[in-house]
């Protein structure tokens, strides 16, 4: 078995610390708890943190979900996606990804900022977000708390 690329062994001594403070924050918050889970995991692309509801088909880290993720590439550049996803565990993830889009209509305006995709079946919404090492906690924490505003939206799509 491959070990660990030297880049991402330095990216995890160096960003280790600041992913650890963000799941902490995230699950300290208020509206945090009931059925939100967090998925977070490192290896060899570096880390990734998925907030999802447990009903979102996101056992396997393929379903619905909130993500960021951090690698090399995000350090060079100083930003990371924030990304909201329907991977392929969402059954029949085409219509429902369509129904989520005419669901999230009404709120459009209020994610101006992200690129919203209403043709692709898996990202649904995107943004690059600037960071630091010392912010990265707080800014995160700052996009979830917008996008967990939807989790209303997705859970009505589902029930559909």
């Amino acid at each position: 078995m491959a070990g660990l690329k030297d880049e991402v062994v330095a990216l995890h001594d160096a960003y280790a610390a600041s992913v650890r403070k963000c799941r902490r924050e995230i699950v300290a918050e208020e509206w945090f708890g009931g059925d939100w889970w967090i998925n977070n995991q490192f290896d060899n692309n570096g880390f990734t943190l998925q907030l999802s509801k447990t009903h979102w088909f996101n056992h396997e880290s393929r379903g619905i979900h909130f993500e960021f993720w951090i690698g090399p590439d995000e350090v060079q550049v100083k930003t990371v996606p924030v990304v909201l996803h329907f991977e392929p565990d969402v059954p029949d993830r085409r219509a429902l990804g369509d129904r989520f889009m005419e669901a999230f209509a009404p709120f459009e305006a209020e994610f101006a900022d992200y690129r919203i995709n209403h043709a692709a079946i898996c990202d649904k919404l995107t943004k690059e977000v600037s960071f630091s090492k010392s912010n990265l906690a707080k800014t995160i924490l700052a996009e979830f708390a917008r996008l967990q505003t939807l989790a209303p939206v997705i859970d009505r799509v589902l029930e559909r």
